[in-house]
């Protein structure tokens, strides 16, 4: 090893890098120019190697410095190979001749989000607030140093920044899973992005799941929103003329200007071969350019061979500009020549006004290469197609590639110059009463909705108004249904389907069954879709319709999202229609609707929300009127809507992070009075709050709070531990712990924590007979070893003092505790071990004014040491198993509250967060794809399952539950040890029968094996919201 670091030393070194330090997959080098390198080593034969340790250190790298490169060397391979691929991506040139597609865009496939992307959706907006939903590019189309088109899962750019977000599933990005094959080519899009200039972020669903961490990182790693760089809203269509001139031969030039006189400025030139069509659009640009001396012009053509010979025919023939004339993109130059795949590489990092001409040459080409998002990219004042080969393409295809672009005008505005198609809308009023379902803060609560919305006469409105108003004339209109969940999609297509109008549910579950369905319906042979989240930006169905917003949501974005399913031209489409389903809503909580995104107060069935500048005929109002006069009364609306007013306020979590206290603390001084909300709304039992972002620093003068930064964390830090303020030992033992059982992310689990913070109490307890001041519980055993009572306390205190000024976190759902993101990057090694040494002093100092002597050997288990044995040695994890060791002699591990959503919700399974061998630890000899391992928190099972034991469990819970041990999830159901929607008890029912519905569950027991914990009564009229998850097989060890 010594002389393969050595060899791989002397390679960076001639570069200029220096190794900076040895991480666990090989060596991180760095040079003077802020770039740092990577060198894995063997990296695809690790083994226990997790990937969120991967991510965890490429993202950090990233943030540090302004380029990260990284490449993959496997022992063995000559050293010059690498050599090569890093001196490409350092100094090689950067000029591909052709474009070719690897992988494809899910965007246009895909009919929902995956759990991870809308995980990191919903976390993204809570770190950013509902308003920059919109800026996020889902599906990036990228196109890499050699040539090939890729999909970034998520582009964000700022002013400062391009950022490519990748949400990895270990499956298909773990390079000990992938192997060093995929390994290699997923690194060189990650090297094509960093070159550039991109910086690449990368997360695992396990990564996501401590949402206060990754919110942090969020925060951190992508900066302030004022800087985000919102994306176009819109594709509108251009103005094409198509001038074929195989026929008769006219002027192309006076036909060009003919055309632009009367306002058209987009053409597509079909010229035979041998017209001298190269010198057309030289002949063009030239008047042009002496009309305007501005003029800034762009020739797109397929080869380096035909940029090479254009550039001289240009020099030649327009002499005057021959300085001007060249390939460089980005410098002074004014009449640009470069290939179609250079502009596909680079049009991003160009703004969409940077040229005024562009003219792209054999046209027909760029069908084929993917030069349709370049073309949608730029807006030019003047845009010009040529070819001579029109037998070569389908004119249909083409037209679509010239003829639309991306629009930054806001909805308004394309509707009122046309470049939409107008918008009517109908309000259908339903007697669903929504005043009682809960409100979270930004979304009605889901499961609350489904339950509400389970009411056949709305479906059953829905459905007799589209065959009221959208039969005869009208029935071959399509439309789409936005539903709310995948039931309701499903429950919505029956309906449908029994009044006539065909339709189907789509949902990203049944990907085969979505596909057909999206297929029948861009063929015409489906009339309606329903689907229960927004069919993807990339969908496009341009004979769409009509929308039925039979979803209420409150966000702005998404609502907008929905809409722009419509917002397209087609033949025969005159106008889209918007059914907005009106239910009862409570004071103040009304969702967003058509007449609320503009702000319009006065309504009149089926008539233009906004009236275009130029209106089109209406004959289908025509006949709408002569059918259906008597509804076509103008009324008032209320205009009012929850975003509109406090979409940007401020929740109890937000206002904690501004003011840098934990959410309990803004808690307790609402309780208290020192801080009042400027918003209020009741959820459920408890209140939710929204504060006026404006009055902050209002709030933190009011309360005398300094004003804290993520620059000063380590400062404040520091200064906390140095106030040595001790009412009892707690904070330090649990400190020392803490240090003790860290990982290199800086996580502690928190049974590990609390095992060697009781062991000191007790050791303590037994050898003084006493721990503690006279007053403190901990001087009972019996308090001390009720580790759940320990854990309660531990949380309560010391914990809760580093949590109120953001220090630590606690992340309920994978059981640790985490120090704070900014903090952990700011501390060194060396801050570690001063902390350390302080505590030892401190501790010493405050047993010593107890008259209680301590020896090193006291607390010795506390103090960090080189090698760390794991706390529990028996379960033993495996994080990328081959697909034939899969629940054969390993099964997936969750963490148990994500066992408890994963498999109920409409979402698609979590990717488990590792594996666990089963060898020598389960009494049974097979197991099956139901099965799961997690872990048990809490003593209410004991004795038949102790606290922190792993356990088996199966999703296969047909058959009788009488008796079982189950996992059980109910929204309304509060665990009293743990607080969460889940818990593991045995099952009781009493059942009765009803003669119109058969059984009903009379009530549902859970019962606990401890008796110091009492019974969870489900009673009758929440039993439909009870669930199953899972059934208990078995305690491992």
């Amino acid at each position: 090893m010594f002389a393969l670091s050595h060899s791989l030393h002397d390679v960076l070194e001639s570069f200029g890098f220096t190794i900076l330090k040895t991480i666990e997959s090989g060596f991180v080098y760095e040079n003077r120019d802020d770039t740092c390198i990577v060198v894995d080593v063997g990296i695809c034969d690790l083994e226990d190697y997790r990937y969120v340790d991967y991510t965890s250190v490429q993202n950090s790298l990233f943030f540090e410095y302004e380029r990260v490169f990284r490449f993959f060397y496997e022992e063995g391979q000559p050293v010059q190979l690498l050599k090569a691929e890093i001196d490409f991506f350092l100094n090689g040139a950067d000029d591909p001749e052709k474009i070719n597609r690897f992988g494809r865009n899910r965007s246009e496939q895909d009919v929902d989000p995956t759990r991870p992307e809308a995980l990191f959706e919903d976390c993204f907006i809570e770190a950013f607030g509902e308003s920059n939903r919109g800026v996020l590019f889902r599906e990036f189309p990228y196109v890499d140093c050699a040539g090939k088109t890729r999909f970034v899962d998520y582009a964000l750019f700022t002013t400062r920044q391009k950022i490519a977000i990748e949400l990895n599933g270990e499956s298909f990005h773990h390079p000990t899973v992938i192997g060093a094959k995929k390994y290699c080519s997923q690194l060189f899009k990650q090297n094509s992005l960093v070159s550039d200039g991109f910086k690449v972020f990368r997360w695992s669903e396990r990564g996501m799941r401590d949402r206060e961490k990754f919110i942090q990182e969020l925060r951190l790693f992508l900066g302030a929103p004022q800087e985000f760089v919102e994306k176009a809203h819109l594709k509108v269509d251009r103005q094409l003329a198509t001038i074929d001139l195989h026929d008769h031969q006219l002027d192309v030039l006076e036909q060009l200007a003919s055309e632009r006189a009367s306002g058209r400025h987009n053409f597509l030139i079909v010229l035979p071969t041998g017209t001298g069509k190269t010198e057309i659009f030289i002949k063009d640009i030239e008047r042009l350019k002496n009309r305007d001396r501005a003029l800034k012009v762009l020739i797109l053509v397929p080869s380096r061979k035909l940029r090479s010979q254009t550039i001289a025919r240009l020099k030649l023939r327009l002499s005057a500009y021959r300085n001007v004339i060249g390939d460089d993109c980005f410098g002074a130059q004014e009449i640009i020549v470069q290939t179609y795949a250079f502009l596909h590489r680079h049009y991003f990092k160009l703004p969409r006004d940077a040229f005024d001409y562009i003219v792209v040459d054999e046209a027909h080409h760029s069908v084929a290469v993917g030069l349709r998002s370049v073309l949608e990219h730029f807006n030019p004042r003047h845009l010009i197609g040529v070819t001579a080969t029109p037998e070569r393409f389908d004119q249909r295809r083409l037209e679509e590639v010239f003829g639309e672009y991306e629009s930054s005008l806001t909805l308004r505005e394309a509707v009122e110059k046309g470049l939409v198609p107008p918008v009517r809308c109908y309000r259908i009023r339903s007697n669903v009463d929504l005043s009682a379902v809960r409100f979270n803060g930004r979304e009605y609560v889901k499961t609350d909705l489904q339950r509400t919305l389970q009411v056949p006469s709305r479906d059953l409105l829905i459905a007799e108004i589209l065959k009221k108003y959208f039969s005869g004339p009208f029935s071959d209109k399509q439309g789409v249904v936005f539903c709310v969940d995948i039931q309701h999609a499903k429950r919505m297509a029956r309906c449908l389907n029994q009044h006539g109008i065909s339709s189907i549910a789509v949902d990203g579950r049944d990907r085969k069954r979505a596909d057909l369905g999206l297929q029948s319906y861009m063929n015409g042979d489906i009339r309606f879709l329903c689907a229960c989240d927004l069919l993807t930006e990339g969908w496009d169905a341009p004979q769409t319709s009509i929308l039925v917003m039979a979803r209420p949501t409150f966000s702005r974005v998404l609502y907008t999202q929905q809409l722009g399913r419509g917002l397209r031209h087609h033949p025969g489409k005159e106008a889209l229609y918007v059914l907005d389903v009106v239910d009862s809503y409570g004071a103040k909580l009304a969702p967003i609707s058509l007449h609320a995104l503009f702000g319009i107060n006065r309504y009149c069935p089926f008539a233009n929300v906004i009236e275009p500048d130029h209106a089109p005929g209406n004959g289908e109002l025509v006949v709408l009127d002569g059918l259906y006069e008597g509804v076509r009364r103008v009324e008032p609306v209320d205009i009012f809507s929850f975003e509109s007013m406090y979409g940007d306020f401020l929740n109890e979590e937000q206002l904690a992070r501004e003011l840098f206290v934990s959410t309990g603390t803004v808690k307790n001084w609402l309780r208290k009075g020192r801080i009042q909300a400027d918003y209020s709304h009741r959820f459920g039992r408890s209140t939710l709050y929204f504060f006026n972002p404006e009055k902050v620093a209002e709030v933190r003068q009011r309360l005398g709070l300094s004003e804290h930064t993520e620059s000063t964390r380590k400062k404040d830090f520091l200064e906390f531990l140095e106030n040595r303020d001790y009412t009892f030992s707690y904070k330090i033992i649990f400190l020392l712990a803490f240090l003790k059982v860290r990982n290199v992310r800086h996580e502690a689990s928190l049974p590990e924590l609390l095992d060697l913070y009781q062991r000191f109490y007790l050791h303590i307890l037994d050898k003084h007979g006493r721990c503690e001041r006279p007053s403190c519980p901990y001087n009972r055993e019996d308090y001390v070893r009720d580790q759940a009572g320990l854990q309660r306390s531990l949380l309560a205190n010391p914990f809760e003092k580093f949590e109120r000024k953001r220090f630590f976190h606690h992340c309920k759902d994978l059981n640790y505790i985490g120090l704070d993101s900014v903090l952990s990057r700011q501390l060194e090694e060396s801050d570690y071990r001063t902390i350390v040494q302080q505590m030892e002093k401190d501790l010493s100092e405050y047993y010593r004014k107890l008259d209680i002597s301590l020896d090193e050997e006291d607390y010795a288990f506390l103090l960090p040491e080189d090698d760390q044995i794991p706390a529990d040695e028996k379960i033993v994890f495996q994080d990328a198993p081959a697909e034939e060791e899969k629940f054969r002699s390993v099964v997936p591990f969750y963490p148990l509250e994500i066992a408890a959503g994963s498999f109920m919700d409409s979402a698609l399974p979590a990717e488990p967060e590792s594996w666990v061998k089963m060898d020598g630890i389960s009494g049974r000899k097979s197991f099956d794809d139901s099965m799961f391992v997690a872990r048990i928190q809490g003593n209410s099972m004991e004795p038949d399952i102790g606290d922190g034991s792993y356990c088996l469990f199966t999703t296969r819970t047909g058959g009788t539950r009488q008796g079982k041990i189950v996992l059980a999830r109910h929204d309304s159901l509060r665990d009293p040890e743990t607080g969460a929607t889940f818990t593991i008890k045995r099952y009781h029912s009493q059942k009765r029968v009803d003669p119109g519905m058969g059984w009903t569950h009379e009530h549902i027991v859970l019962k606990p094996a401890n008796p110091a914990y009492k019974d969870i009564v489900i009673p009758e009229d929440e039993a439909d919201a009870f669930a199953i998850v899972a059934f208990f097989v078995e305690v491992l060890g």
